[in-house]
């Protein structure tokens, strides 16, 4: 099920986001996915977790794109992603902030 809860503090969200784990607690073996824009929001939204139940493990933070596509091939089995979505998720999994070689050179030049 997927619950959407908006707010201007992050903290409330944080709290909020506890709050609806800890009700879902059902099975501990499953890990609860949290769907998160960036490496910065998955390791704030974990260390905020942390804080809030002493320690806070088992959780996937897929980003949107791979989340998506992970229902896709759930409901359609042979669904293939084109290659200019595979370039673009490859290079974001593999280096969050873009190509390193593109901003070294980008660094030359200013």
């Amino acid at each position: 099920m997927i619950h959407l809860h908006t707010s201007n503090n992050l903290e409330h969200l944080a709290t909020q986001l506890g709050q609806q784990l800890y009700r879902k607690k059902n099975n501990i073996l499953v890990p609860h996915t949290i769907i998160v824009q960036s490496l910065g929001m998955q390791r704030w939204i974990s260390l905020q977790l942390a804080k809030q139940f002493g320690v806070f493990l088992n959780c996937r933070f897929p980003f949107p794109e791979n989340f998506a596509e992970e229902i896709y091939r759930a409901v359609i089995p042979d669904y293939e992603l084109s290659q200019g979505a595979q370039d673009a998720a490859g290079q974001r999994e593999n280096h969050p902030g873009g190509d390193p070689d593109a901003l070294r050179m980008a660094a030359f030049r200013l």
